[in-house]
């Protein structure tokens, strides 16, 4: 070794530590021993922080002799003291020996360090502080650090024993002691980071693979349940990362292209192979055999350590994903029987929008360079999708929601690469429609509902609100805590696949809608409709113009939907309160509607002859989920077809759905919500609608007849006509138009009337005695209906009679008052009139005095 120069700042540090040191010979105190301590950690620190190249071994060899005085009766003081030391020690180690370090005193220095941190083996542990492990476990990876082939055992072949292989077993035990049972997360960490520089400075691998086992069995207790969930993030990234260079370090292709050429080319008879074995295993050299033994118990640790894919954090998330691919990539060969499982950890863990450098290797890099590496990612794809019906059977909505994400991240993979497989496209559909199946009959309906009924014929607000409602709320897996479930279906059915492959899948729903009920008809009816909605979401005008195919994909596209609204309008058409159906079915349809007339615009409103009413017949429905998807629907489709809330599109269709209800109340086809839709229309438009409804006034004399053993139905239909008289009295339309000032004729005549059709009078006439006779009326009604008629009254004695039911003096007065009838033999008892009669011939005029 050259003798080091001398230097005026290397002699003045020198003298600052001697003013430092006390004599040899004379004993300190725990306190004296700390000033001490502290005055050489300050004035080394201090000197290596201004100018490390003047320290050197010979003055931590100064510095370091009366340390080991401490040392050697450590047991006097208290362990402050020996942290002290321990710190002084790493800066020693750092600046001053440094790899000039003799291999006595490394071992030393090793044994020391081991022992004071873990203890003397055989004996009970004392309680260490956490802060002296601390420094300790640094102290040792510096001192691992420096590290020589002088300081470490060699070679196995090599005649001399050395004692260092103990020694530095035991440290590494140590090491592994404090990552697996302390409860500390700066200790385990430190002691990780002891451990990645052992398994950095040592190259020899007939060493390392001596600690492998251990190494491996000690960290993958740390990183699988359930110790795994008690353990802070940071450690289980520290130990994941030093696991991984472990792994690379002792079983990488490089480290053992060796043994892996032997394993391929092995020629040798079984007696050789075993000889050879024999030998090797005598001069401690590392065999095929060895090599196959140990990756089938990696694959045992790994299999425990990738259950981490299921951790909470997205960082140890993506430290696994990096774990999986490095493992891959580095030990492709060596470890080849842990390819599928390192592949499906990699691939429910591909995070396509996290931040990846061009320099990084990915899966998709890898599979396109080793092809069996393909075949695993088309293995993993297709036991996840024909297992996803038996995952969602399970009652952990996370479980569930992986097993989704992880089909959603593998197919994304798939489309890539461009597999092409109609095996997979196949399953995927069936097991689609079986996994919502198992879905909807595991989920239950929210406990808290709002059943309060709407009475809709009462009410215009309800469908004059304008478009603010025009979000659905969900039909399938409505409950809260599928909330996050339900979006996971949502985005692998509209990401899934390409637009064409959706439509093909769609349109085999379909096929499943027509011949299937219950349940199994409601998931393949909604999968058909999330997966059409799906390839209109893909199209784009681009795609289009630049994809001459699309032609033929989008009239396959039209087919399927026009299909999907045809069956809609079937479901909505043939509803009826008095047969039970599924409301999730019927709700289903009226979203279907709904997205119709967002697509069509303004083309969509020759449909709604045929669709409006029975969408407009769900607003009484006794449910409350079937009532909101109504008004939704219907303020979507005033919307889409330019009016400007639902009432003006009521109003300007209500033709067609007075021609909707006539034809159902010919058929008797009508149910007590069709009547609260026909008072509504008849309160929307008001009184220009009461000359159109002839047929309807009619229809409903006819249904008294034949139901008017049914109280609620009754009262709906006189419910319809008083609206009817209510409208009608609002306007001149009805009433007898005569000049003004034409004089009095009391001669009897037939009515006429010049405003509305004789026939349609007619009815209203027949319709004003039935609620008469049937409904109790306010005065001020009868006051209203007793003017209207007067006229009619010597003529149509059903209606007089119904009338002088209620009030025969009213009706007598009102008659009297036109000259209809004469005055009686004894006068009539009017409250404030006093009558005188006078007696006349026939044909004359009639003089009464009162």
């Amino acid at each position: 070794m050259a003798p080091v120069a001398s230097s005026p700042e290397r002699t003045e540090f020198f003298q600052q530590v001697q003013l430092a040191l006390r004599p040899k010979d004379q004993a300190v105190d725990s306190k004296e021993a700390l000033k001490l301590l502290d005055s050489l950690a300050s004035l080394w620190t201090a000197q290596a922080s201004k100018d490390a190249s003047i320290l050197d071994e010979k003055l931590a060899d100064y510095v370091f002799f009366p340390l080991s005085h401490l040392l050697r009766n450590r047991g006097r003081y208290p362990m402050r003291v020996v942290e002290t030391i321990i710190r002084l020690l790493r800066e020693l180690i750092r600046y001053g020996w440094k790899a000039r370090a003799s291999p006595q005193l490394f071992q030393q220095l090793l044994v020391f360090l081991s022992f004071t941190i873990g203890g003397v083996p055989g004996q009970p542990k004392h309680g260490m502080p956490e802060e002296t492990m601390i420094e300790g476990f640094r102290t040792l990876s510096t001192l691992v650090s420096i590290a020589e082939l002088s300081h470490l055992p060699p070679p196995a072949d090599s005649p001399t024993e050395s004692k260092t292989t103990p020694a530095l077993g035991h440290s590494i035990t140590v090491m592994l002691d404090g990552v697996t049972d302390s409860p500390v997360s700066l200790v385990q960490i430190e002691a990780a980071e002891c451990l990645r520089t052992v398994f950095t400075k040592i190259k020899d691998n007939t060493i390392l693979a001596q600690f492998l086992p251990g190494t491996i069995s000690a960290l993958a207790k740390v990183l699988s349940p359930p110790q795994a969930n008690q353990t802070q993030k940071r450690v289980l990234l520290s130990c994941l990362d030093v696991l991984k260079l472990v792994l690379i370090n002792v079983l990488g292709d490089i480290k053992v292209r060796g043994l892996l050429k032997k394993l391929e080319t092995a020629t040798e008879t079984a007696g050789e192979a075993a000889s050879e074995t024999a030998d090797s295993n005598l001069r401690g050299e590392l065999t095929p055999s060895w090599l196959k033994a140990t990756t089938s118990q990696i694959k045992i640790a790994l299999a425990a350590v990738l259950k981490l894919r299921a951790h909470e954090s997205e960082e140890v998330q993506s430290a696994l994903h990096g774990f999986c691919v490095s493992l891959l990539d580095e030990c492709h060969s060596s470890l080849a029987g842990c390819q599928l499982i390192l592949v499906e950890t990699a691939m429910m863990l591909e995070d396509e929008n996290a931040p990846r450098s061009h320099l990084q290797t990915s899966l998709q890099d890898l599979a396109g360079v080793y092809p069996e590496l393909a075949d695993n990612i088309k293995t993993a794809l297709y036991n996840w999708v024909t297992g996803l019906p038996r995952i969602m059977q399970s009652n952990d909505e996370n479980i569930k929601q992986r097993a989704i994400r992880s089909i959603l991240r593998g197919s994304r993979l798939a489309d890539a690469l461009r597999f092409d497989s109609s095996t997979l496209e196949d399953a995927l559909g069936d097991s689609l429609r079986d996994s919502i199946i198992t879905l909807v009959k595991g989920s239950k309906e929210p406990k808290i509902m709002d059943d309060s009924g709407v009475d809709i014929s009462s009410s215009t607000d309800l469908v004059a609100s304008g478009t603010e409602l025009a979000t659905y709320a969900p039909v399938l897996l409505n409950s809260e805590g599928q909330k996050t479930t339900r979006k996971e279906v949502a985005t692998l059915i509209s990401t899934i696949g390409s637009a064409a492959h959706q439509v093909k899948l769609a349109t085999s729903m379909l096929s499943h809608v027509r011949d299937s009920e219950g349940v199994d008809q409601i998931a393949s009816f909604w999968l058909a409709f999330e997966l059409l909605k799906a390839t209109y979401a893909q199209s784009s005008d681009m795609d289009e113009l630049f994809d001459l195919s699309s032609l033929g994909e989008s009239r396959y596209q039209e087919e399927a939907f026009q299909e999907l609204y045809d069956f809609s309008a079937s479901i909505l058409s043939t509803h009826s309160d008095s047969v039970e159906a599924d409301w999730r079915l019927e709700a289903i349809a009226l979203e279907v509607t709904a997205f119709a007339a967002s697509r069509l615009k303004a083309d969509f409103r020759p449909e709604l002859i045929d669709v409006l009413y029975p969408v407009t017949t769900f607003l009484g429905s006794p449910g409350s989920q079937l009532r909101r998807h109504a008004i939704t629907t219907l303020n979507i489709i005033a919307a889409s077809c330019g009016y400007g809330n639902v009432s003006d599109l009521i109003v300007d269709n209500a033709d067609y759905m007075v021609n909707s209800i006539s034809l159902r109340l010919n058929t008797f086809d009508i149910s007590p919500a069709s009547t609260k839709v026909l008072t509504m229309v008849i309160r929307l438009t008001g009184p220009r609608l009461i000359p159109y409804l002839d047929d309807v006034v009619a229809a409903i004399f006819a249904a008294l007849d034949n139901y008017h053993g049914y109280p609620a139905f009754v009262e709906g239909l006189f419910a319809v006509l008083s609206e009817v008289v209510t409208q009608g009295v609002k306007s001149d339309t009805l009433l007898l138009e005569a000049p003004d000032i034409a004089p009095i004729n009391h001669r009897k005549r037939k009515p006429f009337s010049q405003g509305i059709p004789a026939q349609l009078w007619e009815a209203v006439l027949g319709m004003l005695a039935a609620i008469v006779g049937y409904v109790r009326i306010e005065d001020e009604m009868f006051d209203d209906i007793l003017g209207l008629v007067v006229d009619v009254l010597p003529r149509h004695r059903e209606l007089r009679e119904a009338l002088e039911t209620v009030n025969a003096d009213a009706v007598w007065l009102a008659m009297y008052e036109r000259g209809m009838v004469r005055c009686r033999e004894a006068p009539p008892a009017v409250e404030g009139f006093t009558f005188q009669f006078a007696r006349v011939d026939k044909g004359a005029a009639v003089e009464v005095g009162v």
